[in-house]
């Protein structure tokens, strides 16, 4: 457990997160870094984990067992990596996604800052152009998305925020849309917030 703590800590300093992020959150992620390794070993009887960073993403990566965020989130007994979670989606949860990924014995687990950079630092990102024109084979990384995060291009209109709207549909499922570059205070916020399914990205 020490090592574990010690690997995770140092990891996070070694990248630079408590210069990235506020002293408060980047401690929170690397306590659920942290719990959600300390986890793939206890519980998912994981023989090796590696931790990576990449622009304003971290990725765990462990052999253990299959054990999802909603797994981990409908546990009856809040455990320590359930409370982690959860007090990180709580509080920084429009700034900070998670995704979880399972793979031929390879558990995959994202922590992505997307009040950073762009569609691509987003797991659940996409951008207003390649959401509207790209075949549904190569949107399906959004499958397991509950919200889809569209970067709107420049010079956004009416027109474009219908589309935008349509293609999410298209998708399958209702999802929330939560729209990137277009401000609050802006005439198309009130259209976009309309169209039903759709909020602004703070």
């Amino acid at each position: 457990m020490e090592t574990i703590r010690a690997f995770t800590a140092n990891f996070l300093h070694d990248v630079g997160a408590f210069r990235l992020w506020e002293r408060q959150k980047a401690d929170l992620i690397r306590m659920v870094l942290f719990e959600l390794t300390w986890n793939a070993f206890r519980h998912g009887d994981a023989t090796f984990a590696e931790i990576a960073s990449s622009r304003f993403r971290l990725t765990l990566r462990a052999d253990a067992r299959d054990f999802s965020l909603a797994d981990l989130r409908a546990r009856p007994i809040t455990g320590g990596g359930n409370a982690a979670v959860l007090d990180l989606e709580r509080r920084y949860g429009d700034t900070l996604k998670f995704r979880y990924r399972y793979t031929k014995g390879r558990a995959r687990w994202e922590i992505a800052d997307i009040s950073s950079g762009g569609p691509s630092d987003n797991p659940c990102g996409v951008g207003s152009n390649r959401l509207n024109d790209a075949p549904l084979n190569q949107l399906a990384y959004l499958n397991d998305c509950d919200e889809i995060h569209v970067y709107a291009q420049d010079n956004w209109s009416y027109s474009d925020s219908l589309a935008t709207h349509r293609a999410v549909q298209r998708l399958g499922r209702t999802r929330k849309i939560v729209v990137h570059n277009v401000s609050p205070d802006s005439i198309l916020a009130h259209y976009l917030i309309e169209l039903g399914n759709v909020r602004l990205a703070k």
